[in-house]
């Protein structure tokens, strides 16, 4: 069984990274590239908020999901009144 890892280089900020880190950067770019190229109402921005929520929340971390849980019920309202409000 082979135990040997490269050597962590002390100016690689990744190196220290768990895969739930990972897994959030992934989300964040998500998001970013979403909101840029879909904008703010788009559904594939609100699952990424969602999944940023969900996320945080099960690592233990309500107050980092806290922002994304809250833009993504304001964004969820907006959405359903400007619907309402084209019937």
């Amino acid at each position: 069984m082979c135990t040997w890892k490269p050597a962590r280089r002390s100016d690689d900020h990744r190196a220290a990274s768990t895969p739930a880190d990972d897994y959030a950067e992934v989300l964040r770019r998500g998001l970013e590239f979403s909101r840029r190229e879909k904008g703010d109402a788009h559904e594939e921005t609100l699952a990424h908020l969602a999944a940023l929520a969900v996320h945080y929340e099960q690592l233990g971390q309500p107050e980092a999901a806290r922002p994304f849980a809250e833009e993504h019920a304001r964004l969820t309202a907006l959405i359903a009144e400007r619907k309402e409000a084209e019937q």
